[in-house]
């Protein structure tokens, strides 16, 4: 019979086991669980998902319309630890927020851009520091751009 001490260690041997695997497969495994929690919402969205390097991106559409609602992208995440959402709304960006992973618990920095018509009208900082505004202009308009093309691909590339 195992005592709770036997107990502890074993969960504890998991968990070092857990965090010790390849960092792809990681990757891959929380997609796919982001994936999953997508697919539980009847009326959610319907996603798309691309893993390239080190970067994952999702695209999110209505599923009914098929009308393209956010990207969410995970660019170079190991080392910046910047998450990039871009926000659409008929056919044109509206909003990106940047947000960065600083640990469980923790204020957690972004920023937040509003457009209108391809210019900016509004910023928010909240303890993130960003000014490339034409670096996120350009690439939420290359996701606007690709994304009726994506919707048609395959859920997982």
């Amino acid at each position: 019979m195992k005592t709770r001490t036997d107990k502890f260690k074993t969960f504890l041997l998991l968990l070092l086991l857990l965090n010790f695997k390849a960092s792809n497969s990681q990757d891959s495994l929380r997609a796919r669980a982001i994936d999953k929690i997508f697919e539980a919402r009847p009326h959610g969205v319907d996603s798309r998902r691309d893993i390239t390097g080190d970067t994952i991106t999702f695209y999110m559409y209505q599923p009914k319309t098929g009308d393209f609602l956010q990207v969410i992208e995970y660019w170079n995440l190991r080392k910046t630890k910047i998450s990039y959402v871009y926000y659409f709304d008929s056919g044109e960006l509206k909003r990106v927020v940047l947000w960065k992973a600083n640990g469980m618990f923790k204020k957690v920095p972004s920023v937040s851009f509003y457009f209108d018509q391809n210019k900016l009208i509004h910023k928010e900082t909240n303890g993130l520091d960003f000014d490339d505004i034409s670096f996120i202009l350009n690439r939420g308009n290359m996701f606007l751009s690709k994304a009726s093309e994506r919707y048609k691909e395959p859920k997982f590339k």
